[in-house]
């Protein structure tokens, strides 16, 4: 389930650094501008790490040998000169976030099909072409307007803007115990290899009050499910 709140996206981006460079590996370097003064605006902040964990992911297999990711965090002002480049963006102000990596690039032809669902370049077994489809459907859903800008053997840019909220922002969002009472209890087991993207699913499952069991492999993911079963109590 979506739960949108009002938050300030330098908070995200700041969670899931540690996470961000392990990901990324020692031969990436990662680097955060984030602006002191951002506006806030209301999105799923699950859905936000997942943006930054597939962004990560792209632009780490784009830099097999090492490169830099920067995200960067600004304030702006949409006018209607601005507005009218794209049909899902309005006027007004925006929290533009900006992810931005120096690996191989794409082709012309291959940034209009990018956030294509299944669209991918990368080898068979490899990639899904769910990434970008994916952060576009959240960017998008979140009122927001997402871009790409790429050149061949420079780098690739992700750019999202998302309308400013006028809310204040505040902590009002249930404790995971509080949500974790709501729902009874259940336990999910998470299997999935790519680190980032297990941390973060594991992060949305334990927000919304699940207890998480989490795996790597899916040997790892039985002795992790019998280890359960063992330590359960039923009734």
């Amino acid at each position: 389930m979506v739960r949108p709140r009002v938050l300030n996206l330098n908070d995200v981006v700041t969670s899931m650094e540690q996470l961000l460079r392990r990901t990324l590996g020692e031969h990436v370097e990662l680097v955060t501008t984030l602006s002191p003064e951002i506006w806030p605006v209301v999105a799923d902040p699950g859905q936000i790490e997942q943006v930054l964990a597939n962004l990560a992911i792209n632009a780490r297999d784009a830099m097999p040998r090492g490169g830099t990711l920067t995200i960067d965090t600004s304030n702006v002002e949409v006018d209607e000169a601005y507005a009218s480049t794209s049909t899902d963006l309005q006027t007004g102000r925006h929290v533009k976030l900006r992810v931005s990596d120096s690996g191989s690039g794409m082709s012309t032809e291959v940034v209009e099909r990018a956030f294509e669902p299944f669209f991918t370049t990368k080898p068979k077994g490899k990639g899904t072409g769910l990434g970008l489809a994916t952060v576009y459907g959240i960017v998008t859903q979140a009122g927001g307007s997402a871009r790409i800008y790429s050149e061949i053997g420079i780098g690739t840019t992700f750019s999202a803007l998302f309308p400013a909220s006028s809310e204040i922002l505040t902590e009002t969002e249930p404790t995971p115990t509080e949500m974790f009472m709501r729902r009874g209890g259940e336990s999910v087991l998470v299997v999935e290899d790519e680190e980032a993207m297990r941390e973060v699913t594991r992060r949305i499952l334990a927000r919304n009050g699940y207890s998480v069991l989490t795996a790597a492999t899916g040997r790892e993911a039985i002795e992790c499910a019998l280890t359960h079963l063992a330590q359960s109590t039923f009734f």
